[in-house]
């Protein structure tokens, strides 16, 4: 039977919790005392050995930690390409002629900013947008794209 360290009060008149003395250490304290003296309590926690021994995926223990939703996360369509051979033989017809058209040699403009592909790569970078998706959203070859990064105009 237990009684609080304070008033002693016994058990099974009040309600005890367990908490933290200074210099008695773990006691049983009613809650009358335990705002008196602002003894903090011990929480029991029930662990689950089963969740804590599970091996998880760096993926699945991130979404854990985030509380998000892996079966949402699951349930969003993957990005597939889903080109017919029609789409393969026409991009590869405008990479071909943007190669051809790249490779006669043609002036660049002098009214250019300095070094406008590192400003042009920096800026994708820092929206994180890929080569294919920047491409994708101009409507443009990807080997535009890939050209104008390396300074070709």
């Amino acid at each position: 039977m237990k009684d609080c360290y304070l008033c002693g009060a016994s058990e099974e008149t009040v309600l005890l919790y367990e908490g933290i003395h200074k210099s008695r250490g773990l006691v049983s304290v009613c809650r009358k005392c335990y705002f008196k003296d602002k003894i903090p309590l011990v929480e029991k926690k029930e662990v689950d050995f089963e969740q804590v021994n599970k091996i998880e995926s760096v993926r699945e223990r991130l979404l854990r930690l985030s509380n998000l939703d892996s079966k949402k996360e699951e349930e969003k369509p993957a990005l597939e390409n889903n080109f017919n051979t029609e789409d393969v033989n026409l991009r590869n017809l405008v990479e071909k002629n943007f190669r051809k058209g790249v490779s006669e040699g043609v002036q660049p403009p002098t009214n250019l900013v300095d070094k406008f592909n590192w400003v042009i790569m920096r800026k994708r970078r820092s929206l994180k947008i890929t080569k294919e998706k920047l491409a994708e959203m101009i409507m443009e070859p990807v080997i535009a794209i890939e050209s104008l990064e390396r300074g070709i105009l």
